[in-house]
């Protein structure tokens, strides 16, 4: 069987993390399919044992330190001396392995590329952020990444926002959409009787917009509706603070991917307030289980709603979230016609569709 590997940042929980996990687990039934951990850090999104986990060294608090300073532009820094220990990993997984391809879902790996032996292997490098957003997140070292894309074989966008974006600079990208890691067993959808609104996600204040989360959902809350809030992350500590004021938000910190099966069957609304996304897994896991979506306008969210599938907010008009969600939280009827809408659209992402794509650049 051909070896291909894929690297991410971590296996903590979340989108990038999940899509690895299931695009390994279903490609590792044709090929020998290694999984990195680069940073060594978390075991929630760890695949089955049909792909071959491996987990680089943990990088210690200095040299994290390092890092953050340099990924902002604050210290010059030698990349390439910084991640030695990692590179000689990759380069010895590459050679020991015979890695026919190589695919990459982290920009800090990405600047990594110009320093590994590709003679023989394939580099793809798979962007997950939207490409106003990855502009910010390489700002200290945008040199190098690009250095890394030029070297790359492929560049791989999951938009088509992004595939525009991407085109002015290589004509090497090519456009796949992420696939749907979770869906209902047999037809457990959900029936929209609860009054329960549903989020999951990164607990990231700035990125997911939990403030915002917070501040729609006290606005509705005399409608007598429970918010159900799933994940955990860096502002956990902030959440709970919050919540011990409010007794109508269920926190569910960490669960395993097959427990939310439970919260997508048994909420009636779909939350998303993220300031960006580059997709939104979460949206279309939702969706296969039937929920209507309101979404504040990203690229991710606008590229699976359309304002067709979802509702669709402009950024930062808490007023006309909180206008369109009451109307949905009040009328089952207007539930269940976006139901339809959800149910229709999650079938663009089903795992056969994607897979297919990906196997052809393989």
């Amino acid at each position: 069987m051909r070896n291909i590997g894929f690297v991410i940042g971590s296996f903590h929980m979340g989108g990038i993390e999940a899509v690895n996990k299931e695009i390994t687990e279903a490609l590792a039934m044709k090929y020998q399919v290694y999984l990195v951990n680069f940073t060594g850090e978390g075991t929630y999104m760890t695949p089955n044992e049909d792909v071959h986990s491996i987990f680089f060294p943990k990088i210690n608090k200095w040299k994290r330190i390092l890092i953050s300073l340099a990924i902002r532009g604050i210290i010059p820094i030698n990349w390439q001396r910084l991640f030695a220990i990692q590179i000689a990993h990759l380069n010895a997984l590459i050679e020991q392995k015979n890695m026919e391809s190589l695919i990459i879902s982290h920009p800090m790996v990405a600047a990594l590329v110009p320093y590994l032996n590709l003679e023989k292997t394939k580099a793809i490098i798979w962007v997950h952020s939207p490409a106003e957003q990855l502009e910010k997140e390489i700002v200290g070292y945008k040199d190098i990444f690009y250095r890394g894309v030029k070297k790359a074989s492929q560049i791989i966008v999951i938009t088509e926002h992004d595939k525009i974006a991407w085109i002015e600079y290589t004509n090497k990208v090519l456009f796949i959409p992420n696939m749907l890691t979770l869906a209902p067993e047999g037809n457990r959808i959900s029936d929209l009787t609860q009054k329960k609104l549903l989020f999951c996600g990164r607990i990231d204040y700035q990125h997911k917009g939990i403030d915002r989360l917070l501040t729609i959902f006290e606005s509705v809350s005399e409608i007598g509706w429970e918010l159900v809030l799933v994940g955990t992350g860096k502002d956990l500590k902030k959440l709970k603070k919050a919540l011990k004021k409010i007794d109508t938000i269920k926190h569910i910190e960490a669960v395993s991917h097959r427990e939310l099966h439970q919260y997508y069957s048994t909420c009636s609304i779909f939350l998303h307030t993220s300031r960006y996304e580059g997709f939104g897994l979460v949206i279309i896991e939702a969706m296969a289980f039937g929920l209507p979506v309101i979404s504040f306008n990203t690229t991710g969210s606008e590229e699976i709603l359309t304002g067709k599938y979802g509702i669709l907010i402009p950024q930062n008009d808490i007023e006309q979230y909180v206008v369109e969600l009451k109307k949905m939280m009040l009328s089952i009827e207007t539930r269940r016609v976006w139901q339809e809408k959800s149910l229709q659209r999650s079938k663009d992402y089903l795992p056969r569709e994607i897979l297919g794509k990906w196997q052809d650049i393989l």
